[in-house]
């Protein structure tokens, strides 16, 4: 049976002036990493405990009891029991867009797994910066986003988004998708994410991937340009490209290599996509 559930990690939100974006985690949050063995060899920690951070603190109302009583007041009470429900109704949203839209696959968990993560930032706890790529095995994806399968103000199907499941039999395999076809991307869409979900039933055997997203049509003309890429051991990848200078004018093209493949063994995996416009924090 392959990780399909998501662990949230708490974000301090007591107090209610600060910035979204300038949370922190909440100290008794999970924290960690879990070792996988690849090829034989133990990597320690390579697959964060952690997948998103969302919210951990919330306003307690209460009052003298019994209808119509007098209301005295509201205490804070944080843990990740707070955070997880905010990821969980995120993820509902999203499945219900997609019925909206049509998706054909709506009810793969590997889809709405991979989906669920992309709403992640990006930020890292332990740096206090956004990462290009990678966990953070504090933060997991970063703080969570909200977002809708769709880009305000961009007419492109498949409306900002995309979900791809490969299959692989044999080591050293790729398989490819492009980001809105092989034409170069307008300047309007400024962020664009990807994640990769492995199908990894045996962390004592795993499998081990890289996500590279490259411009394919560089200036002056030449080979792929590798913008950003994510070979670390866990079964989960992310991407995040932010910006005229990583996304306008090129042509992206999404590959991802199966590094090792156990003997004989398969590895499905689910790849999914996610871009907008507007500024980098907006969704």
């Amino acid at each position: 049976m392959f990780r399909q559930g998501i662990v949230v990690g708490g974000l301090n939100s007591i107090d209610r002036n600060l910035d979204p974006e300038t949370l922190l985690m909440y100290p008794p949050s999970s924290r960690g990493g879990m070792d996988i063995v690849v090829n034989g060899i133990v990597r320690s920690g390579a697959e964060s405990l952690v997948d998103l951070a969302a919210p951990a603190c919330n306003s307690r109302l209460y009052g003298g009891g019994g209808p119509g009583a007098a209301f005295y007041g509201a205490t804070e009470q944080c843990g990740t029991s707070y955070a997880a429900p905010a990821v969980t109704g995120l993820a509902a949203l999203v499945r219900q867009a997609w019925k909206a839209l049509g998706h054909p696959n709506m009810h793969d968990p590997g889809h709405l797994l991979a989906n669920v993560i992309l709403m992640g930032d990006g930020w890292s706890a332990t740096s206090n910066t956004i990462k290009a790529s990678g966990f953070d095995d504090r933060s997991g994806a970063g703080r969570v986003h909200g977002w809708s399968p769709q880009s305000m103000g961009l007419f492109y199907p498949p409306f900002g988004w995309s979900c791809h499941t490969r299959t692989f039999t044999s080591q050293s395999q790729q398989e490819f998708f492009y980001v809105l076809g092989t034409a170069p991307l307008i300047a309007e869409i400024t962020l664009w994410k990807g994640v990769m979900v492995a199908e990894e039933t045996d962390r004592n055997n795993a499998a081990h991937f890289s996500m590279v997203v490259a411009n394919e049509c560089p200036q002056p003309p030449g080979p792929p340009v590798v913008i950003a890429s994510d070979s670390s051991y866990g079964t989960r990848k992310r991407l995040r490209l932010t910006g005229p200078g990583q996304i306008a004018g090129k042509c992206l093209r999404v590959t991802i290599t199966a590094l090792h493949l156990p003997t004989g063994q398969t590895r499905k995996v689910h790849a999914c996509d996610y871009f907008h416009g507007g500024t980098s924090t907006w969704h």
